[in-house]
């Protein structure tokens, strides 16, 4: 992952330090999915798309329709090409198990 990438992560939820990559994520055949954490210590999925898929766009639509499903879904952050999710409900390898671990 670039510093490019993970600095437009940062600045999406309003810090001025870069990102870190914690851990590649299982799955995400169609999309390359990684768990980042910000200096400050906040954690989010990125999930990085193909050049010239729509799939970002259709997620991003997703995750909005979604929101407020009291954490059972990922609240979506940003969304370029792109897509930066937060899950309230965090296992540890997957987003929205309902085992209701902080971030």
């Amino acid at each position: 992952m670039t510093p490019d990438v993970l600095a437009w992560a940062a600045d999406a939820v309003g810090e001025r330090s870069s990102a870190r990559v914690v851990r590649r994520l299982a799955g995400g055949a169609h999309a390359d999915t990684h768990l980042v954490e910000t200096a400050a210590g906040r954690r989010m999925v990125l999930r990085r798309f193909p050049a010239g898929d729509g799939a970002a766009a259709n997620e991003a639509r997703t995750l909005a329709a979604l929101d407020g499903l009291s954490g059972f879904a990922p609240r979506l952050l940003a969304a370029e090409r792109r897509v930066l999710t937060h899950c309230d409900f965090w296992s540890g390898t997957s987003c929205g198990s309902g085992t209701n671990s902080p971030a």
